[in-house]
């Protein structure tokens, strides 16, 4: 089976293609453009397919290397949807992966594109409300996967403190986050410290250290001030300090020890060929 994943949203797709090479035995790549890669995913994953700084470069490439691929799994850039299915017919089939506000609230707007799709997989289950009636059915819900190698307890002192991550974009709103952070340490007697990943950006590979050197983690993201309606999930960066063995206390859930079963690569990989032998992508 030849899959090839486009974009890299929150480096899913890497640990997404890392076990299904690992444990299906699939060839399974994943595409992106190097200036937006970040966090240095490249540096961890092997199959890593990087394109120079060119969005017109970056789409080149990849139809090219597309050609030769059973599957195209499209993370969040659903706009290219179309361009494949008009250049591949019914020869390829497509999902669609949807991770969080690109379509929250959204699914009538993004219709032209995702209608291209044979399926729509989405990373939270908040995101299956207000799927347009014709398209029920046709969307999934997949746990985020966390790369349990990579993410795992570490022989380091830890601090008694909480540690709170500021990713980008959110900068501007660190009235409000202190707010809820500030609660939480009253509510629950942990001092915490913060880092604005503006300023300080984390390679993927220190992240492990990082989330080790801290007893807890505060969970607060989008879903307490961007919608009216709270979403009760853990970011990805939580479920992978849950993978440290680093305890996690969220506004929402309550203090969470565990990585929950469901996050762990291999059911995460088996709950995708479920998903994918349902919808006919894949074959027994």
């Amino acid at each position: 089976m030849e899959v090839l994943h486009v974009w890299n949203t929150a480096g899913v797709p890497s640990v997404l293609s890392k076990y299904q090479r690992r444990l299906l035995k699939w060839n399974s790549r994943v595409i992106v453009r190097e200036d937006l890669d970040l966090f240095g995913y490249r540096n961890i994953y092997g199959e890593y397919l990087v394109v120079k700084r060119s969005k017109y470069r970056f789409l080149l490439s990849m139809f090219f290397i597309a050609r030769n691929s059973d599957l195209i799994h499209i993370h969040s850039l659903d706009k290219i949807a179309p361009v494949a299915r008009m250049l591949y017919g019914r020869r390829k089939k497509i999902v669609i992966h949807y991770h969080g506000t690109i379509i929250r609230k959204k699914w009538r707007e993004r219709e032209r594109f995702y209608k291209h799709a044979d399926l729509i997989i989405v990373s939270t289950p908040d995101l299956l409300e207000d799927v347009p009636e014709p398209y029920v059915g046709r969307v999934d819900y997949l746990p985020n996967p966390v790369d349990t190698e990579l993410f795992r307890p570490l022989s380091l002192p830890r601090k008694e403190k909480a540690l709170l991550i500021i990713k980008y974009g959110r900068k501007h709103r660190w009235k409000d986050i202190r707010i809820v952070a500030e609660d939480l340490s009253k509510r629950y007697g942990i001092d915490y410290e913060t880092i604005f990943v503006d300023n300080r950006p984390i390679p993927h590979h220190e992240m492990p250290r990082v989330l080790n050197r801290y007893k807890y983690f505060f969970d607060i993201h989008h879903g307490f001030h961007d919608y009216e309606k709270i979403i009760p999930t853990l970011s990805k960066t939580a479920l992978e300090a849950l993978a440290c063995g680093t305890i996690v206390i969220s506004p929402f859930i309550g203090v969470v020890k565990e990585l929950p079963p469901m996050h762990k690569p291999e059911n995460v990989i088996r709950k995708l060929v479920e998903i994918l032998v349902k919808h006919d992508i894949v074959g027994l």
